[in-house]
């Protein structure tokens, strides 16, 4: 990690300590998807990531790095829907981590989409054929 980056997250747990709204590692998934999305397309510092890509990319990353166990890990974190990755988000830019676009409101994360589902579908077990019914005994 280089200087800048330790700083960086200095602030951060500086940020978690004082508002006690998320754990750091919250706030750093963030980073993480911001980074992730503007390698994913090529994107500049100066384009801008939309609520919706953001959130899904949090979620992606969650998914990917702790399988099963993700949705039971931002429950944890008391993450419970996109809205509240709208709230760590707006946490950053009033900590000025973070820069907003014109036009850029907390709203934009409401109810995107049913994160927890999101998080266990590829998890959830479907009856290989649906239409057998089990054995009485």
């Amino acid at each position: 990690m280089s200087n800048p980056d330790k700083e960086i997250k200095q602030r951060i747990e500086q940020l978690a300590s004082t508002t006690g709204s998320f754990p750091v590692a919250a706030y750093l998934l963030v980073f993480d998807a911001l980074n992730k999305c503007l390698l994913a397309h090529k994107k500049t510092r100066l384009e801008p990531i939309g609520a919706l890509e953001l959130s899904q990319t949090m979620a992606e990353i969650v998914r990917d790095g702790f399988g099963p166990f993700a949705s039971h890990l931002l429950l944890k974190w008391d993450i419970h829907s996109t809205d509240d990755f709208g709230k760590i988000v707006y946490e950053l830019v009033d900590a000025n981590l973070l820069a907003l676009n014109e036009g850029d409101t907390i709203e934009d994360f409401n109810n995107l989409f049913p994160l927890h589902d999101f998080l266990n579908k590829p998890f959830t077990a479907e009856p290989p054929y649906p239409d057998i019914q089990p054995v009485a005994r």
